[in-house]
């Protein structure tokens, strides 16, 4: 792997070379942006890969709606079988295919029904529909770091938890969508406690910043609607699997609420299941004796459709919130003053 990523350092050369001039183009107006007339939060990284998105959006989402707004979220849905604009929550009905809408729009739309959750490529048409039809009161961006071509009023971005090499080399070498250099533009940095880069950090000391950590709160259902503390759950046998972009956080948070973790079996980022897969997952668990089958919410979200036939299966997910360390006042307090404007 270390020799692959060698050969292809003159391409992330390339890459670099091409997002630099990109961004120029943008910064001096060769590019344009384009504005709607409702706030628009973004919430984005600089990096491919896991970097719990979805859980600040919907810690955005919940603190916005005890403001009374009525909130829009637009994603790319990444990973969906589809192409265009997918309604996936007009705020009242709510697509049930992943296929269709993504996994992690759909996640959103269910915890949230009462927001508007859109779907495509292009994040300007989709905020704008949000605003005309929906009467949304804020957009809320979901990986909208790099969509330049809409303006936000708050550009937040999420630092990935790792002090790798390869999360500051670009494309397609490393692992970096952008140079450093471009969190010039972040309006608020959210920094997960543990092993970040400081080096980063110091580069841009002036951004505002905030700490928090994702905090394991309880084990769901897949297949119903039972809840378990996670203190039962505490040094039994589990058999772990996802599809996610940093499987090594998920495996992290099961073993830090010391749960056994016999195996864990790891699926590309926003893998659809077949029933074969399932089938396997539970014949492996079965062999190794494990009490628990444990996954992400965004993994279950694909499984739904095995409802019917596997009803019975006791397979839980994950139940995971954000808890803030440092700065929490003082994020919410951007926020409100963008409420306020």
């Amino acid at each position: 792997m270390k020799t692959l990523r060698i050969i292809l350092l003159p391409l992330s050369l390339i890459y670099t070379l091409v997002i630099l001039i990109r961004n120029m183009f943008f910064d001096i107006g060769i590019f344009k942006t384009r504005k709607i007339d409702i706030p628009v939060i973004s919430v984005g990284n600089i990096t491919v890969g896991g970097t719990g998105k979805t859980p600040i959006v919907e810690y955005l989402i919940n603190y916005l709606q005890t403001k009374n707004m009525k909130v829009a979220v637009v994603s790319r849905g990444y990973k969906r079988q589809s192409k265009g604009l997918v309604i996936v929550s007009d705020g009242k009905i709510v697509n049930p295919d992943p296929a269709v809408c993504g996994d992690e729009p759909l996640q959103i739309a269910r915890k949230f029904p009462n927001a508007i959750v859109l779907v495509n490529e292009n994040k300007f048409v989709a905020s704008k529909l949000a605003k005309d039809k929906y009467c949304a009161d804020i957009i809320i961006l979901d990986d909208g770091f790099q969509h330049r071509k809409l303006f936000r009023n708050l550009d937040i971005v999420i630092l990935k938890n790792s002090n790798s090499t390869y999360d500051n080399l670009l494309l397609p070498s490393g692992n970096a969508r952008e140079p450093i250099i471009s969190l010039k533009r972040a309006d608020f940095l959210l920094l997960p406690d543990g092993n970040f880069d400081q080096n980063t950090i110091n580069k841009f000391h002036d951004k505002p910043y905030a700490t928090f950590k994702y905090q394991a709160i309880g084990l769901k259902s897949v297949f119903g609607n039972k809840t378990i503390n996670l203190d039962l759950a505490r040094y039994k046998k589990c058999y772990a699997f996802c599809g996610t972009g940093n499987p090594e956080s998920f495996y992290n948070t099961l073993t830090e609420n010391e749960l056994k973790i016999q195996k864990i079996k790891i699926f590309s980022d926003h893998h659809f299941y077949t029933e074969a897969d399932l089938k396997k997952i539970i014949k492996e668990s079965k062999e190794l004796g494990t009490e628990y089958i444990i996954t992400t919410e965004k993994d279950a979200i694909k499984l739904n459709k095995f409802y019917e036939k596997y009803k019975d299966v006791e397979i839980y997910y994950l139940i995971i919130k954000i808890k803030f360390i440092e700065n929490e006042e003082k994020f919410l307090n951007k926020i409100d003053k963008l409420i306020k404007e």
